[in-house]
């Protein structure tokens, strides 16, 4: 039976319509479907067509999968969601009969599809209806026909899983030798070998089935087959990333094959297991690198991949492999001890494989806090926050308290409190209290009394004294009776603890035949136990005495020479310290691991991110002591002090000196002499103590010669740094008027204000500046002075050449103005009392001290200025950083927080009974248990180019992927703008408790924009380790600008769409309708959301901006009032209702800022200088001084519209200074404000002088090759030198020339790292800069030359230029015509004239050559279509031009119109200016063929060649520019705010090669064929003619041909002539590098279209023939017309 040929005719008719663009032929095409699909054999003539070859590919593929889609529905009335009609049974049979010949298809999609529907058939018809199936498939795997394999395995690995007992005996022997040659040949791809692994695992799992009815019988299936496969499986482990068998999914599939054999059959495989467990290892720890900079640094590609199945074959996926196949050893008592002994570095490598992000679990990306006895984080015990519960100690000896705070160098049992919880005593309490361990109720009792009978722990004795510690760790047995142990324990030993955790390793046995005497006077036990495994060391100190339960035990002589311990602190003192030596020391002779570092003194390995991190992990420091420089790791710090020495950052800023010269906590992370010592601290007469470890010839105070006493940094900081107090004179807020100096009483009781003209000092006679001895007078001119004395107010400086009578012109008055008054150096400084000058009586003293180091210097923006000059006079004042108010804490009952633990307490009900509020991760009657948990930290990155004002709502959902249920969820609203650098730290909770450890569980994050409640995107993140109970992710995610619209091909049914995660992007999942859920959307539900919101499903509900409650019924009142809360047309923005009800955030127009927008924003207006101003963005650089904080710096990039004269910026923060910084290029000085000014309006205009000079200018490079400090000294100078000057800068520092010429410089990076967390979102090499560097929610680029755009991915290279890179900038959007710039108006008079002027030559050249007279020859075809290429050219020229213009005004936005013009009129030009200089070529070559054959030129078949050739040409043109539409788009680019939409074309390398050749090749080979014609003809009329001539030279025959044809001379000379300026301009430009230039290439891109323009011109009026026909043309055509010559 067959179908008929006409209904498979009918079938492909319809499938052509459906895959149509089509929208009327899709829906007519679906409508046919629908009847056919009742037809009995429909489903067989699918079956035909897609096995049919001869078809076309994609009707085959369609095909495959209605037929799929169908027998899914329509097989048998035993499917689920059976359809009606059922395939008839004898159009089964034929079905089955003909498919299989599908799995030989050798296109790949179209094979595993009819496989596909293969796998579907057989799981109803295998094997009773369809016993030939099988059997085919494994003779299918014996050809060499890959396609054939590839199909058949395919199909097999759903067949394998229906397989039962009775089959399985005959199938085994056939494919598991087939599955081995499939597996280990390098003929086949690694993913069939990979499904080859797959069966494996399957008929593995099979036969476990049986081995739990039949041992017998399934050990004999199995164990001829297990060591090819296991010698297979270890070269799979250990292949090298470069090897073809390294791929990932091909190792996960092996370890998945292992798990299950070693789960099923362990003793089977001990024989391998070794070679086994070592190649595990090998995979395990080999791809830590790997693993950490694709999973947690997002460094390069990871490689991920999925099956055909859709499983994810991700790097992740192998790593959580390898953890299940530990865990199934773990649970093996047979390998449960091969497991434990790499416990640690399994532990190490659990760790790190957990982390998901830079934020650790351990902490190590943040500082720690410490107190004075080493307990770490000490904040964490009265704050119960995420930060704290979800975090562990750093080292591996340390004790965590349980709460975030952990202890260093502790051990248990513990003789005093450090754990502010408790937590150290508690535990030492059960571990020497408990006896549960010891079944007999009197035996435990007389146990506990004879160790504990008049004892304590936790007291010291120190010389007979008793000294009191903290209260005793132990319960106390006083002045009791105790019993023997004999009389109560059959047992021949007693242990305590119950398990070997005493001092870390140990555990004490008592024999029970001791006496309760015995046990008065010597607690000591009789034997230690440990395990060597855990502490192997000690095997080196002890001779065994016995095993005693898996224990080694040994005599307390051989670890101690105490032989007697009155209590347990006698034997803390006897055994503690070897907690220390077992956790340090081994007795490894070797590292397995190569990323492990060898102890070779302490004979122990350990990881090397543990050497050199400032705590010691070897006994004798071999770790702390190697030389780590050698491992040239850039992330490990320097000690200057110590070139040997390369600490991990760590142990920077640890509390600890690491570095000899403790720079490593006076550095905390930075080397940087400006940083250390920046310029406010330089020459203030205070040695910075920070530089001294580093024994600098070159000081902040030496070579302060240039340097003024009285500067910025020193005037009025109550200190003296002029010898005379000039920098403390005329202070704010001082009580002393003008020009007087504060003079205090002895011991600071009162002072004085002294008026300068009153204070004397003495000349120095003799004068030695190694003691100076200064003697200050105060006179009141009541008695005469004579000439040994000199006044203070006449001199403005008082210098050591003044002191001593060096300079003679001081001696005497002087009224004129003195030099500025420099640094002074030695006993200058050394203040003396005042004393009356008439008595010689003590007045007072000025300040003894001087220099400071009690507080930090920062830039500060005094004396800088005001330019331009401000306005308005304005009531200003000081800024300092603001500082949150902290918030009042109210007393709080200890007692009744302690009784909850980490939750809160309530009293309840008038008896008030304490009830619990437990926080998610806790439960319990008294929150007392830890909840499974996952511990989720996120982080949400937002950028746009547009917008910043974006809302979005998170769903956060713990889904069972099994089932797809959300087991729970949780909800958050991020603002970028507001929430940028959060944290958010949620709890998601498993549905039972404890977790069900069969479910897979995973995280599913999906975003919705909240005003309008679309969906954006989702993430999936992946929960490894799922044996433990708690789970720390944490993931920073990336927010797409636009939403996710990828598609996908997961069937979701009626109700679901399928979705791409953005992070994994061979992961779907189904998106469903409000109402239905489940992984298929197939189940339905209730939803009681309120109107507006959307029901996620049916516990959780998103709501609008202005709803909340867990259905969206409640409104944020807040927000909803009459009054807007936010001032200025500001947008109200509730606060997630779980924080505040009443909390709000606005976003202001960019006008104001404020909470509540109620601040006008300050408004500045640059006139930008065309002179000056040359490119297309300007950085904005805006500084900030504060009087104790740092100076702020925020910089941002504002994009120049074409013919913008005024830069118009507002301005919420703060400032002092703004610099315009031209990119790469020069910074300009445009903004100073001492002091800022609220709310004022700022113009500018950016001036040559405002100009930034480079050091390197000023001093010709003579200070530039100075040292920073050395350097710095001379730059107050270069102000005074050159009054001009308004700023200046070096490799580190920018300075202002203030109103003083006071060099006032502050750090500044002009090398600024733009590409937010690592990444460039600019493309073609485009810098990236934020519009915030610490909340960027904006980004703006800055494009290299010849690239443009938003982000840079528009380019201008190319031989033939496009209108849209030349001229679309300079088109205006929504500006009407009139108003557009003068070169839009130019280009229309252009566009227009060559129009006209094109229309008439191509409308004049095809009247003349459409006349058969001039067709006789093939020249006349030729110049016909050049004249109607050339109207056509012409024509598209014109609508090119006004489509581009009138789309750029934003006046045609329909996309379809836009799109189709995008694809047509650029490759219509290419086509019709190519083919034009084809038919120009040709005429030329047609030319030298007449004139070189003469009278024997045959014209009849020059006609007949002309036809082919025409045809030829166009044909040619048109498939060398085929490329072009298909890789043409269109994209909206957002730029300077403005919205535009461009036709957008990006070939690949290979492509945009290929199209460089085809341009090149079009306009080069047709510019040579004019040119050599042109020669030929001459040439070749010359020496005929001298052939026959010959009493004339060569040169005259030459003369005389070129006047005779100068008409064949004219048309290819003038060709080239137009041609070689466009050729000039495309070879040499290469790109258009910047639109502001456009006349060249406006030049090159019109002179494009003048050949094709000139037929006329260039043929007709240099030939004689044909202007006679042009003229007769005329003639007649006036005939016709009725005028008369």
């Amino acid at each position: 039976m067959e179908s008929s040929a006409d209904l498979r005719s009918m079938i492909e008719q319809t499938l052509t319509m459906i895959i149509t663009p089509d929208q009327q032929l899709i829906e007519k095409g679906q409508t046919q479907l629908q009847a056919l699909e009742l037809l009995d054999t429909y489903t067989l003539a699918l079956t035909e067509i897609s096995i049919d070859n001869t078809r076309d590919i994609s009707i085959r593929q369609l095909a495959g999968v209605l037929l799929r889609k169908y027998v899914n529905k329509h097989w048998t009335r035993d499917i689920e969601n059976f359809v009606e009609p059922e395939v008839t049974e004898q159009v089964k049979s034929q079905i089955r009969r003909i498919l299989p010949h599908g799995l030989n298809e050798p296109n790949h999609r179209l094979r595993v599809g009819l496989a596909c529907v293969i796998s579907a058939v057989a799981e109803w018809d295998c094997p009773e209806s369809w016993p030939e199936l099988l059997p085919f498939l494994i003779e299918s795997l014996k050809t060499t026909n890959k396609s054939l394999i590839h199909g058949s395995i395919r199909v097999l690995t759903e067949i394998v899983r229906d397989l039962d007992d009775r089959q399985l005996p005959f199938v085994l022997p056939l494919l598991l030798p087939e599955m081995y040659r499939l597996m280990v040949s390098n003929e086949f791809s690694l993913r069939i070998r990979t499904r080859a692994i797959g069966i494996f695992t399957l008929l593995v799992s099979l036969v476990h089935d049986i081995n739990e009815r039949d041992r017998i019988l399934s050990v004999g299936y199995i164990l001829p087959y297990l060591p090819p496969y296991c010698e297979a499986f270890k070269r799979f482990l250990i292949a090298p990333d470069s090897s073809l068998m390294s791929d990932t999914g091909c190792r996960i599939e092996t370890i998945r094959a292992l798990t299950l054999l070693f789960k099923s059959f362990p003793k089977l495989m001990q024989q391998d297991a070794a070679n086994l467990l070592q190649s595990v290892w090998t995979c395990l720890t080999s791809n830590t690198e790997n693993y950490v900079a694709t999973v947690v640094y997002k460094h390069g590609e990871m490689d991920a991949s999925v099956d055909s199945d859709g499983e994810t074959l991700s790097f992740e996926c192998l790593i959580y492999s390898l953890f299940e196949f530990v865990q199934v050893l773990m649970d093996l008592s047979t390998y449960k001890n091969s497991v434990k002994t790499s416990m640690e570095e399994l532990c190490y490598y659990l760790i790190l494989y957990s982390s998901r992000s830079i934020d650790c679990l351990d902490g190590s990306d943040e500082a720690e806090s410490r107190s004075l006895n080493k307990v770490m984080h000490p904040d964490c015990s009265h704050i119960s926050t995420f930060r704290c519960q979800e975090r562990i100690g750093r080292y591996p000896w340390s004790f965590p308290c349980g709460d975030g705070e952990y202890l260093t160098d502790t051990y248990l049992p513990a003789d005093e409190k450090r754990c502010s919880n408790g937590r150290d005593i508690e535990l030492t309490r059960i571990m020497l209290n408990s006896m549960d361990h010891i079944t007999n109720i009197n035996c435990q009792k007389a146990f506990y009394c004879a160790l504990h009978l008049n004892r304590t722990f936790g007291l010291d004795q120190f010389n007979g004294l008793v000294i009191l510690k903290p209260p005793p760790s132990i319960a106390d047995v006083w002045n009791n009776d105790c019993e023997p142990l004999a009389q109560h324990c059959s047992s021949e030993w007693l242990i305590i603890p119950a398990y070997p955790i005493l001092f870390g390793f140990f555990q004490f046995l008592y024999f029970t035949n001791r006496s309760v005497d015995q046990f008065k006077e010597n607690i000591i036990p009789d034997l230690v136990c440990f395990n060597e495994q855990s502490c192997p060391m000690l095997l080196t100190k002890i001779d065994s005495i016995q095993i005693i339960n898996g224990l080694t035990c040994c005599h307390p002589s051989n670890l101690t020479e105490f032989t007697e311990a009155k209590d347990f602190n006698d034997l803390v003192a006897s055994f503690g310290f070897y907690y220390h030596q077992c956790l340090k020391m081994s007795n490894e002779n070797s590292c397995i691991n190569s990323s492990y570092f060898y102890c070779n003194e302490s004979k122990k390995c350990i990881p090397n991110y543990r050497v050199g991190d400032g705590a010691s992990d070897c006994i004798w420091r071999e770790d702390e002591s190697f030389n780590t420089c050698q491992w040239n790791d850039s992330n490990r710090f320097k000690c200057e002090s110590d070139s040997n020495k390369c600490l991990s950052s760590v142990a920077l800023g640890n509390g600890l000196a690491d570095c000899p010269s403790t720079e490593d906590e006076l550095f905390s992370y930075t080397q940087n002499l400006i940083i250390l010592t920046p310029f406010p601290e330089l020459c203030n007469h205070y040695n910075n103590r920070k530089i001294y470890p580093l024994e600098l010839t070159e000081t902040d105070e030496t070579n302060c010669d240039w340097w003024p006493c009285n500067n910025p940094y020193t005037n009025c900081d109550k200190y003296w740094n002029c010898p005379n107090g000039a920098d403390e004179l005329n202070c704010p807020n001082t009580k002393c008027s003008f020009n007087e100096l504060v003079c205090y009483k002895e011991h600071f009781e009162s002072s004085y204000c002294i008026p300068l003209v009153h204070m004397y000092e003495k000349y120095l006679d003799p004068c030695d500046d190694t003691d100076l001895l200064r003697e200050f007078y105060f006179y009141n001119e009541t008695t005469n002075i004579n000439d040994d004395y000199f006044s203070w107010n006449d001199s403005k400086c008082i210098t050591l050449d003044k002191l001593c009578r060096i300079n003679h012109d001081l001696q005497t008055e002087s009224t004129e103005e003195e030099e500025l008054c420099l640094y002074q150096y030695g006993g200058l400084m050394w203040i003396k009392p005042v004393v009356i000058f008439q008595n010689k009586e003590y007045l007072c003293e000025f300040e003894l001290r001087t220099g400071n180091d009690d507080f930090e210097r920062f830039f500060k923006s005094t004396g800088l200025g005001n330019y331009p000059e401000i306005s308005t006079n304005r009531s200003v004042s000081f800024m300092s950083k603001i500082h949150k108010k902290e918030k009042i804490m109210f007393h709080i009952d200890s007692e009744l927080t302690a009784f909850c633990h980490r939750g809160i307490a309530v009293l309840n009900g008038m008896d008030e009974t304490k009830k619990c509020f437990c926080p998610p991760n806790y439960f319990g009657s008294r929150c007392q248990w830890q909840n499974q948990r996952i511990s989720l930290s996120l982080q949400l990155i937002y950028h746009s180019m547009t917008s910043i004002n974006a809302i979005f709502q998170v769903i956060i959902i713990l889904v069972d992927e099994d089932n797809g249920s959300t087991s729970n969820h949780e909800q958050i609203t991020y603002i970028p703008t507001r929430d940028c650098d959060t944290k958010f730290n949620i709890y998601l909770l498993y549905p039972d408790r404890p977790k069900n450890l069969l479910n897979n569980y995973s995280i599913r994050i999906d975003l919705y924009e909240k005003t309008k409640l679309d969906y954006w995107a989702s993430w999936y993140l992946s929960i490894p380790f799922r044996f433990l109970p708690v789970n720390r992710i944490a993931a920073k995610l990336s927010i797409p600008e636009i939403p996710e619209i990828q598609p996908c091909s997961l069937p979701c049914g009626e109700h679901g769409k399928c979705k791409r995660y953005i992070n994994e992007k061979f992961l779907f999942f189904c998106y469903c309708d409000q109402g239905y859920s489940g992984t298929r959307c197939n189940i339905t539900h209730k939803c009681d959301c309120a109107n507006g919101s959307l029901c996620v499903d049916s516990s959780s509900c998103i709501c609008p901006l202005y709803k909340f409650g867990t259905y969206c019924y409640l409104k944020h009142s807040v927000c909803q009032t009459s009054n807007n809360l936010c001032q200025n047309n500001g947008i109200c923005i509730p606060t997630d209702d779980r924080i505040s009800s009443t909390g709000f955030t606005c976003f202001c127009p960019e006008s104001y800022s404020g909470e509540r927008c109620q601040n006008k924003n300050n408004r500045i207006d640059i006139h930008l200088d065309d002179k000056i101003i040359s490119t297309t963005s300007l950085l904005l650089h805006f500084i900030t001084g504060f009087n104790d904080a740092e100076h702020e710096r925020i910089s941002i990039l504002k994009k120049i519209s074409f013919y913008q004269k005024i830069l118009t910026i507002y301005v919420s923060q703060p400032f002092n200074i703004l610099l315009v910084e031209i990119p790469n290029q020069y910074y300009y000085l445009v903004v100073l404000r001492q002091v800022y000014i609220p709310s004022e309006n700022i113009s500018v205009e950016i001036q040559s002088k405002q100009r930034c000079s480079s050091i390197d200018e000023l001093d010709n490079n003579t200070f530039a090759q100075y040292g920073y400090f050395n350097r710095t000294k001379y730059y107050p100078l270069l102000c005074r030198q050159d009054l001009k000057l308004m700023c200046f800068y070096d490799e580190d520092l920018m300075c202002i020339c203030d109103t003083n010429r006071f060099s006032n410089c502050f750090l500044f990076d002009k090398n600024m790292n733009n590409d937010y967390q690592g990444y460039n979102y600019c493309e073609n090499g485009g810098q990236g800069f934020q519009n915030n560097n610490t909340c960027p929610t904006k980004l703006t680029c800055i494009c290299p030359d010849c690239f443009y755009g938003a982000r840079c991915q528009f380019s201008t290279e190319g031989i033939i230029f496009s209108l849209d890179a030349i001229l679309g900038y300079h088109i205006q959007p929504h500006v009407s015509l009139n108003q557009q710039p003068l070169i839009i108006k130019l280009n229309i008079v252009i566009s227009t004239t060559l129009f006209l002027l094109g229309l008439f030559n191509g409308v004049l050249s095809f009247l003349l050559f459409r006349k058969k007279k001039l067709r006789q020859v093939g020249t006349g075809y030729y110049l016909l279509f050049s004249s109607l290429t050339s109207i056509f050219n012409i024509i598209l020229l014109i609508i090119k031009f006004w489509l581009l213009t009138l789309s750029q005004m934003s006046l045609i936005t329909n996309r379809s119109f836009l799109y189709f013009n995008c694809i047509t009129i650029d490759v219509s030009f290419k086509i019709l200016l190519a083919s034009n200089e084809w038919l120009n070529a040709c005429v030329a070559i047609e030319r030298m063929v007449s004139a070189t054959k003469g009278t024997s030129f045959n014209k009849k078949k020059s006609r007949k060649i002309s036809k082919w050739v025409i045809i030829s040409v166009f044909i040619l043109t048109i498939l060398t520019h085929i490329h072009d539409p298909l890789h043409r788009k269109l994209v909206d680019d957002m730029d300077t705010d403005e919205q535009r939409i461009w036709c957008f074309v990006k070939y690949s390398d290979s492509v945009n090669i290929y199209n460089s050749f085809i341009a090149l090749f079009h306009f080069l080979i047709t510019f040579l064929i004019n040119i050599i014609c042109g020669l030929w003809i001459i040439k070749s009329l010359a020496y005929n003619r001298r052939n026959v001539h010959r009493d004339q030279t060569l040169r005259q025959h030459l003369n005389y041909q070129i006047q005779q044809h100068r008409h064949l001379l004219i048309a290819p000379c003038l060709l080239v002539l137009v041609n070689i300026p466009r050729l000039i301009i495309s070879v040499s430009s290469g790109c258009m590098k910047s639109a502001r230039e456009p006349w060249l290439y406006l030049t090159g891109y019109y002179l494009s279209f003048i050949p094709s323009m000139l037929t006329f011109i260039i043929f007709v009026l240099p030939s004689k023939t044909y202007k006679t026909e042009f003229n007769a043309t005329i003639e007649e055509t006036k005939r016709r017309c009725g005028i008369r010559s």
